[in-house]
């Protein structure tokens, strides 16, 4: 049988609010009842004036009060005021409008009255309250007589009500009284040990919070501290709540609520049954641990058990707080195992699936991060929720760009582990990471390129997805849209692994590489140059289909790195230069390298020859042998005729016929005898040649 639907009564519809206006003075004013139409709040089933609506229809209102109690502005749950401004709204009653009779302060510290000789037991109509004679033995309304305390409290309490009737009205400059003689009596009622008179003090803090930005002294913030250990419900409200928007309102106030003992009594706040109680502490130790120094104190007073539960709650910004503190305190390096054994890993890994709010997905997603930088815990990640892959792969399109990023960082941290890459590929995260490289912002850019650099790098049997134009055109286009060298490096390191195999070399050359290297590869670093060399030197065939031109700039450039300050990137640009040798010798900027007095490419070919380092030495070969296969006549005579490289080429026909052995102590070493061997054959080959020409000519 189907369940039956629950009837859910439709909300009434507003109804206009009835308003008196009244002179601050309290007298009633010459003016009628005044209907204003009230909003119904369907999110909050509430209805409501707006205050420009109040102003606009009676003048200049200060305050709305009802039976003589001010109605404070509706505010949400971080005890925010709504905007635009409004008040609830009192439907069958009619309001008080307060309207100020002048812009004199009435409420001028000076004018404050003196309790000296006020007692309980003479009504004072001026100030509502009764006189009080320390001395005079009179009771109480408690009919208890009245200590000197009892006595220092009520003057404070007359003080306190007289100072925040008119606050509201306070300028900007005027708002901080947190000084003197405020300062002092609202001590006094801090640290009473009534709850009637910690409550008048706590709600004034709040206000004063809600419009004091600037730094908080730290003798002004000890009184508040102390309301912490209240067990009054109202007043642990209040505090927490004042607490957590000083701290938010200017970060120095931070590290004084830390240091006046605030963070001890807060982690007790967190375990409060009250939801109010427990979302405005963990706000307020989520802002405290900002500071990276109080996170080990959080750890050492026992924050982590309670806060692992507040994750679980149902309460949207209990767990927003408290995630966050999470995420802060996994920050510290020597914390992360603290956080790992607390429990909280699972948590925060089910609330990245669908149907948490994105803040809280991204408080999650940034302290896995930090968990998964330590190598240990992040093998450990993989295996605490087969869902993690898939949870991040469908976040990785996310429209809210730090929710994303941080998930890609994650995504990059794992991808240093090879058993992750099966995962991401079968989860489809490899198109969404490719598709992020279009964009051109950097921190979008960064985290997707080292991921699919490593998936790529530790497995070239990975780098089959990426064998398209259309991405290859991205890869390239990457070495000058960022002056990044670490997105510079990744993007390279791909195209490397894509020269592997010949049939991708003609893409690479089509997509502009040629022309992102001759005017980019000045500008980069050293490592990045020695990429962007090697790239163009695997890539030397494919490269023919070029113009003419352009291969002469890629000599030009190649010329000004064999001027580098690195013998090996002096090497490898000569190197990837003779894979071009048929336009060398006509190149007048190439003959003038050769010959020059002050960079002679010739003493070069003969340094690279004569190395007794196997991978220079193999460079210095596989020019040799270039510049003699694919060069022209000229080319040719250039490189046997040289007196300059005599001593290269007598080092080459010796290695080739066994009379020194190769250089040791590298992988380059067996590469060195066949290049030796095919050298003294083309030498040979040309010798005989030359020969056969001279003879035909006699």
């Amino acid at each position: 049988m189907a369940k039956k639907r629950k009837y859910k009564r439709p909300p009434a519809a507003p109804q206009p609010q009835s308003f008196r206006v009244v002179s601050s003075s309290g007298s009633p004013m010459t003016s009628p009842t005044i209907e204003i139409r009230s909003v119904l709040d369907t999110e909050r089933g509430r209805s409501y004036i707006l205050w420009e609506d109040i102003r606009q229809q009676l003048g200049n209102i200060q305050y709305v009060m009802r039976d003589g109690v001010m109605i404070p502005f509706m505010r949400d749950a971080n005890s925010e005021d709504i905007l635009p401004l409004r008040i609830e709204a009192h439907q069958g009653v009619t309001l008080e409008a307060v309207f100020q009779e002048s812009e004199q302060d009435v409420d001028d510290y000076a004018s404050m009255p003196d309790l000296e000789f006020l007692s309980i037991a003479d009504p004072d109509p001026k100030h509502g309250l009764e006189k009080i004679h320390p001395n005079s033995g009179s009771s109480n309304a408690l009919n208890g007589p009245m200590s000197m305390r009892d006595v220092n409290e009520a003057k404070a309490m007359l003080y306190l009500t007289q100072l925040m009737m008119r606050y509201n009205q306070r300028t900007a400059e005027e708002a901080d009284i947190l000084k003197g003689e405020p300062l002092r009596n609202m001590s006094t009622l801090a640290f009473s040990d009534t709850v009637e008179m910690q409550l008048p003090v706590a709600g004034s803090y709040l206000m004063i919070s809600i419009r004091v930005k600037k730094p908080i002294s730290k003798d002004a913030l000890k009184p508040l501290v102390h309301l912490l250990q209240s067990h009054d419900l109202e007043v642990q409200r209040a505090t927490t709540a004042a607490i957590s928007k000083f701290c938010t309102n200017n970060v120095e106030n931070r590290p004084k609520f830390a240091e006046l003992g605030a963070i001890e009594p807060l982690i007790r706040l967190i375990q409060s049954p009250d939801i109010a109680v427990q979302c405005e502490a963990a706000g307020c130790i989520c802002s405290l641990s900002q500071i990276v120094a109080y996170t080990p104190e959080m750890v050492r007073l026992g924050a982590l058990a309670p806060l692992v539960r507040l994750v679980q709650s149902r309460e949207t910004l209990v767990q927003t707080n408290a995630t966050g503190v999470l995420n802060n305190i996994s920050d510290c390096e020597e914390l992360v195992g603290d956080v790992v054994k607390s429990g909280a890993v699972p948590f925060l890994i089910r609330l990245l699936g669908p149907g948490t709010p994105q803040n809280i997905q991204l408080q999650c997603a940034e302290a896995l991060c930090n968990i998964s930088y330590n190598e240990i815990e992040k093998e450990r990640l993989l295996k605490t929720d087969t869902k993690l892959v898939t949870f991040l792969v469908k976040l990785i399109d996310s429209t809210y760009p730090l929710l994303q990023q941080a998930v890609t960082r994650l995504l990059s941290s794992l991808s240093t582990i090879m058993k992750f890459h099966g995962q991401l590929i079968k989860e489809g995260g490899i198109p969404p990471l490719i598709r992020l490289l279009e964009s051109e912002t950097l921190s979008v850019v960064l985290s997707p390129i080292c991921c699919l650099y490593n998936i790529v790098a530790m497995n070239q049997k990975n780098i089959a997805p990426f064998a398209q134009p259309r991405i290859i055109k991205r890869l390239v286009d990457l070495q000058t849209r960022f002056k990044d060298e670490q997105i510079q490096d990744r993007a390279l390191g791909m195209l490397q692994v894509l020269t592997n195999y010949t049939e991708n070399h003609k893409m690479i050359v089509d997509a502009g590489v040629a022309e992102r290297f001759y005017s980019s590869v000045l500008t980069v670093s050293k490592e990045n140059q020695a990429l962007m060399v090697t790239l163009i030197d695997r890539l030397d065939s494919a490269l023919d289909t070029k113009s003419k031109a352009i291969r002469l700039k890629l000599v030009d450039a190649l010329i000004g790195l064999t001027k580098s300050s690195t013998e090996e990137l002096q090497t490898r640009a000569l190197k990837a230069m003779a894979g071009m040798a048929s336009i060398l010798p006509n190149h007048p900027n190439f003959q003038k390298a050769w010959h020059g007095p002050d960079h002679n490419l010739q003493e070069l070919l003969c340094r690279m020859l004569e190395s007794t380092d196997a991978e220079i030495l193999s460079h210095g070969l596989v020019a040799f042998v270039k510049l003699l296969e694919k060069g022209d006549g000229e080319m040719i005579n250039l490189v046997l005729f040289s007196d300059a490289l005599e001593p290269g080429r007598n080092r080459v026909s010796s290695i080739a016929m066994g009379m020194i052995p190769p250089p040791e102590g590298s992988e380059d070493e067996l590469m060195v005898l066949p290049l030796a061997i095919r050298g003294l054959r083309v030498m040979i080959l040309f010798h005989q040649v030359l020969g056969r020409v001279v003879q035909s000519r006699d």
